[in-house]
């Protein structure tokens, strides 16, 4: 091709190109003129797809309206309206809470403005609110006070000043010692705790704070009642304790060692008699609107609206049973000896359950439901039964094998795990996959034999040694707080916070903290119920039904006034004291004991007198009338001691050289005295030895003597005699004491007699004795005593008192 054919071709080529470009510039151009623009979102706008910009919103017609300011339409999301507007019964928005604007929902006002009459104001004045109370500085009380035009608040003067014993604290006048006690060294009950008023040379005031767990510390609950007599000290009880259940913190089920429910209704302490009746060792509390539980020992019990009726497993008539438990529905599991499972259905029929084994099961718990259950027993047993409500009856595997050799005596179940106790402080725990490993590994030593929890994991576990453990996010922590004597046999959490003990020898123990110490230092556990020692009472006597003295081993005296029994601090003797009786004139207390002590209780503290006169131990203590009031202290080798109301003591030479064991004096007719081998003695101005008909040998422990002359003498293997006042016969009775001395003689409504273990007993009008039913059974009496109307008084072993009510 020639240079110049060249040349025209790339002009072609290039006007070809630049031709090209201006037909797709065309195309493009046309494109965009046919394209319409949307505009959409804005108020009076379109929706854009149902959404509108900041401050309108989509109405039904897809168009966007404004809404949310003064004026407008209130929006319907939040906030409904803007800033400063808010939203009213009209569904408008309504600027709100500026100056002279309405006051804002709540009647707020923006700033430091106020609202007033429903419009927010600049507030004048103090600016305090209306009614509201401070102290003034001269001691008086200021209220504030509003006035409508201009519309200010003013601080207005009350009260001048507070009256004499009153201080102004946050406008009001209290009492400046909101306590309003006597610094005492001996507590006082205040709401149930044992409280003690301490001087605050601070305030000038006297303090009450709770009293530290002492065997000084008053009882600050109600005595128990039962069928015949009340258990006044110690409150609620002493007998030993087997278990504890219960609905609420102060709705409890005791179960005692006298197979006697121990029931605590409120405030209230009463008997549930269930002698004979299965011998229960268990306890359950089932469903806490009927109150229904269930017990169990040598049978089965179920309780309902406050009766107990026997229940019973077929083939099971001779089985005893060691644990229970049941759900809200009546759905119950009860283990016990040889394997022994008993299953009880909602409607109250039972059956057997195969155990696939012959241990003694100690400890059952149930699941949710009551359809399944976990069961701990002898040497390491650990069962897991399932399907118990089915109609096909379930079964029982074998869960844990290996893990201890241990006995295994409690289990609990909750949402959290399922945990088993035992010797040697063993505890097991299951997981959620349903092993098991061992835990807590070397807390303790001690045999565990009660453990309860919730749900959330918290569980605790008590047994002998006064051990205690609980398990507290995941960890075993040992916060034993009781003497190491102490067995602990029952675990009941009525809540998260309420968790009480109870122990082999009666205790209650209570603690309100969830069963944790306020710290490392401090226990939260108190002793509410219990013997407040192992000290026996020996004697009782008094003025009144509510004027009442007992005494008692190692110094021990007691006092019952304004229905409640406290205990005298004693720091003059610890001496074993063996008679009490109360000056007639009622001034002093007199107390009789070892090594020839004689003192007078009055309200500084015991006094001792007659230092010296004697060593030996006095065993009685009476005044009776001659010209003047003659006090009277007897005791061994026929001691016989005097004090007229204006000398001092003296010994006087008895006709008797035998042991004297009791005294009883009386405004008519002198001292009576009684002792060893029948001795029978009478002191007016002189001695007479007198004669009991039919006694032979026989230690004379008690004596009784009416105004009319009767006399009732009580000695060894349950003897009493009686001589009437005319013709002065002598009659004797033998009671079914065995071995046992009548050791009181008290005239209540009719005479009645007191052996040390085998009960009381009272005369029938033709002069025969018949047993009290169901009163202080298995206890050892020391002393009784009737008081002037009538109210009879028991003391023995222990530390009990029981006041009998008829």
């Amino acid at each position: 091709m020639k240079q110049g054919d060249v040349g025209r071709l790339t002009v072609a080529m290039s006007l070809g190109v630049r031709a090209g470009l201006m037909v797709a510039a065309a195309v493009l151009a046309a494109a965009c003129v046919r394209e319409t623009k949307v505009i959409c979102g804005g108020a009076n706008e379109r929706c854009c797809e149902g959404r509108c910009h900041a401050g309108a919103e989509c109405g039904a017609d897809d168009r966007c309206f404004a809404c949310g300011g003064e004026g407008m339409a209130c929006c319907s999301a939040e906030p409904s309206c803007s800033p400063g507007a808010e939203c009213r019964a009209d569904q408008l928005c309504y600027a709100c809470g500026g100056e002279g604007q309405g006051c804002c929902a709540g009647q707020t006002c923006g700033g430091a403005l106020r609202c007033d009459q429903a419009r927010c104001i600049v507030p004048c004045g103090d600016g305090c609110a209306p009614q509201e109370r401070r102290c003034s500085s001269n001691g008086g009380v200021d209220v504030c006070g509003y006035d409508a035009s201009p519309p200010c608040t003013l601080w207005r003067t009350e009260l001048d000043r507070c009256e004499d014993g009153d201080v102004c604290e946050r406008g009001t006048c209290t009492p400046r010692c909101p306590d309003d006690c006597e610094p005492s060294v001996l507590p006082t009950c205040v709401a149930d705790l044992p409280m003690r008023c301490i001087y605050n040379a601070a305030t000038s005031c006297g303090e009450l704070h709770l009293a530290p767990v002492s065997e000084d510390d008053p009882s600050c609950l109600s005595p128990a009642c039962g069928p015949g007599f009340c258990w006044e000290l110690p409150s609620p009880q002493g007998m030993g304790l087997k278990a504890i259940t219960g609905w609420s913190a102060r709705d409890l089920l005791l179960l005692d060692e006298q197979q006697d429910i121990l029931r605590r209704d409120g405030d209230a302490w009463s008997y549930e008699r269930l002698a004979g009746t299965g011998y229960p060792t268990a306890i359950a509390a089932c469903d806490p609107t009927l109150h229904t539980a269930i017990a169990v020992g040598s049978g089965v019990l179920w309780r309902s609206q406050d009766r107990w009726t026997s229940e019973v497993v077929p083939g099971d008539e001779n089985g005893v049973y060691h644990a229970v438990a049941c759900t809200a529905a009546g759905v119950a599991v009860a283990v016990g000896e040889d394997g022994l499972i008993g299953v009880r259905d909602a409607q109250g029929f039972w059956r057997r359950q195969e155990a696939n084994s012959s241990a003694s099961l100690r400890g059952v718990a149930l699941g949710p439901g009551g359809d399944e259950a976990w069961v701990a027993g002898a040497q390491g047993t650990l069962l897991h039964c399932t399907e118990l409500t089915s109609p096909a009856a379930g079964g029982c595997a074998v869960e844990a094998a290996g893990l201890t050799t241990r006995d295994l005596n409690a289990v609990f179940s909750g949402a959290a795990g399922v945990w088993a106790a035992g010797d040697a402080g063993v505890i097991l725990e299951r997981d959620a996959s349903g092993s098991w490993r061992r835990v807590a590994q070397g807390t303790v030593g001690s045999r565990l034999l009660a453990m309860k929890g919730l749900d959330d994991g918290t569980v605790w576990c008590a047994g002998e040694d006064g051990t205690f453990v609980r398990r507290s996010s995941g960890r075993w922590v040992s916060d034993t707080f009781a003497p190491a004597q102490t067995e602990f046999t029952g675990i009941f959490a009525a809540d998260a916070t309420h968790l009480y003990l109870v122990t082999r020898t009666g205790g209650i123990w209570l603690n309100d903290r969830g069963g944790q110490p306020d710290s490392a230092t401090e226990s939260r556990w108190r002793q509410i119920g219990g013997r407040p020692s192992s000290m026996s009472l020996h004697a009782i006597s008094g003025k009144s039904g509510d004027d009442v003295w007992t005494v008692g081993e190692k110094g021990a005296i007691f006092h019952r006034s304004q229905s409640r029994w406290s205990q005298i601090a004693c720091e003059a003797t610890d001496k074993d004291l063996w008679a009490v009786a109360e000056h007639p004139r009622g001034e002093e207390v007199y107390v009789v004991g070892d090594g020839g002590l004689i003192a007078l209780v009055r309200p500084e503290g015991l006094v001792v007198q007659g230092a010296g006169v004697t060593g030996v131990s006095l065993r009685g203590v009476a005044s009776f009338k001659r010209e003047d009031w003659v006090t009277v202290a007897v005791g061994e080798g026929g001691t016989w001691l005097e004090r007229a109301e204006t000398s001092n003591w003296r010994t006087m030479l008895a006709p008797t050289s035998f042991d004297l064991h009791g005294v009883v004096g009386t405004p008519q007719d002198g001292a009576w005295a009684v002792g060893d081998h029948c001795t029978l003695l009478h002191r007016t101005d002189v001695f007479e030895s007198i004669a009991v008909e039919g006694c032979s040998g026989v230690a004379l422990r008690a004596v009784w003597r009416g105004e009319d002359g009767e006399l009732f003498l009580g000695g060894d293997a349950g003897w009493v005699w009686h001589r009437s006042a005319d013709p002065g016969v002598w009659e004797s009775h033998q009671l079914p004491c065995g071995s046992s001395p009548v050791r009181a003689l008290v005239m209540g409504n009719r005479m009645r007699a007191a052996c040390d273990a085998h009960g009381l007993f009272e005369r029938n009008a033709d002069g025969t004795w018949s047993p009290v039913q169901g009163v202080v059974s298995g206890s050892f009496v020391r002393g009784g005593w009737a008081s002037p109307e009538g109210t009879t008084f028991l003391v023995g072993e222990g530390g009990f008192v029981w006041r009998l009510l008829n």
